[in-house]
């Protein structure tokens, strides 16, 4: 071979180059519009869930506020309740009168008309 008639380098390296290139910009040149478009979808889904987080705290604001007046309402008769039922056992009971050598004592007497009730009574025995 003579070397008068070689190929430069640039024009042996430049149609491949030229070749790889046209392959590669059709492998994702196209797809970037609908991978942006996917991308704005999806944030604009994210958006719609916090706006629609934020439209229900006022609905769960006044929930609770109901929740807690109902709270104290039942709170309130639930203690009446109680104090109630605590003055009607604090009342004394007809029951017998023990004698005792003490003055004053508790006693422990089993309640008429109540099985397995005890209720405690001061009573105060002269002798």
């Amino acid at each position: 071979m003579s070397h008068a008639f070689r190929i430069p380098r640039l024009a042996r390296v430049l149609p491949f180059t030229v070749l790889a290139g046209l392959l590669l910009s059709g492998c994702g040149v196209n797809n970037i519009p609908t991978y942006d478009e996917n991308a704005k979808a999806k944030w604009s889904d994210v958006q719609n869930q916090y706006q629609r987080r934020a439209d229900l705290i006022p609905n769960l604001v006044e929930t609770v506020k109901g929740y807690a007046t109902q709270e104290r309402e039942v709170l309130t008769q639930v203690t009446e309740a109680r104090a109630k039922v605590s003055r009607s056992r604090l009342m004394p009971r007809p029951s017998p009168i023990r004698r005792s050598s003490s003055s004053s004592r508790m006693r422990r007497t089993r309640s008429p008309g109540r099985s397995g009730g005890f209720w405690l009574r001061s009573s105060v025995i002269r002798t």
